[in-house]
């Protein structure tokens, strides 16, 4: 599954709605893992988010990172291209994560946009 998927608010609130449901053990477990699995990738990748800022940000004289008015990270052209180039790097990287077979969910009920969300969740 690419990062990318772990930044999107309806598969992190579906995951969430699901872990709030009454399911069998052995998915209960799985969907446990998977969600402190993708918790651990979000914060990393937060991190190194934080970091590309600072890398690529425009700097005030005393090396802090300059803001705009609206509270942001500042940036010149070049910087936003590099900023840009290694963020679309660093979310399209692949996380690995135990599939969670439709059975072990019990009957737990989900749309047809819901299951979208959930390709390379569910096996």
């Amino acid at each position: 599954m690419l990062l990318a998927r772990v930044l999107n608010k309806q598969f992190m609130n579906l995951l969430k709605r699901l872990a709030e449901e009454q399911l069998p053990v052995k998915g209960a477990i799985k969907l446990k893992e998977t969600l402190v699995k993708i918790d651990t990738e979000y914060l990393a990748f937060d991190q190194k988010r934080i970091e590309l800022v600072k890398q690529f940000c425009q700097k005030n004289e005393d090396g802090s990172v300059m803001v705009n008015e609206a509270g942001n990270a500042s940036f010149d052209d070049e910087g936003m291209q590099n900023f840009t180039k290694e963020l679309n790097t660093l979310v399209s990287a692949e996380i690995e994560i135990t599939p969670i077979s439709v059975d072990e969910l019990g009957d737990v009920k989900i749309s047809v946009d819901e299951l979208a969300l959930l390709e390379g969740v569910l096996a």
